[in-house]
């Protein structure tokens, strides 16, 4: 058994949280490069989503009539609508709903509602072919559509009386 001396806190080399960060996105943007750019993207929009308020020079909503379909300048960076309304800043604010769309379709096509509510949008009819499955609708769209829990009961009874 072999008696080894205590280290000094300069031999210990610690690695820091994130230098392992920087190292797996490094490793993951030279096997998938095309990944790397969507992801840069993808973090971009979420930022400018994010910051939309502090960034948008404009109220995206407000119509100026004097600025209507002003081509760019430096007051307007991309011009103006036929509203006389910021394009810039309907841009910079539309990233919120293009990302809220964009992670709700993923959701549901990554989950394809199994589990969630119990069928999916097509289901499988014989092993061979594809059969739409309007119980799924019903099922999502029933409280926006009959927003009382008592009208609840009607689109539930909608939805067993018609089965298909």
């Amino acid at each position: 058994m072999a008696i080894t001396s205590p280290m000094d806190a300069a031999e210990v080399v610690t690695v820091a949280p994130w230098s392992r960060w920087i190292t797996g996105a490094m490793a993951f943007s030279r096997r998938r490069p095309l990944g790397a750019i969507g992801a840069v993207v993808v973090v971009l929009m979420i930022v400018v989503a994010l910051s939309a308020t502090f960034i948008a020079p404009y109220d995206p909503l407000t119509v100026d009539f004097g600025a209507m379909l002003a081509p760019p300048s430096a007051a307007h960076w991309l011009g103006t609508d036929a509203y006389g309304r910021d394009v810039l800043s309907r841009l910079i604010y539309g990233s919120r709903t293009a990302l809220i769309v964009g992670f709700g379709a993923a959701f549901v096509g990554a989950t394809d509602a199994d589990g969630v509510y119990g069928s999916s949008l097509f289901e499988i009819d014989g092993g061979a072919t594809y059969r739409f499955n309007p119980n799924l609708v019903f099922n999502l769209f029933g409280g926006v559509m009959f927003p009382d829990s008592g009208d609840m009961a009607w689109a539930m009874a909608f939805r067993t009386q018609f089965s298909f």
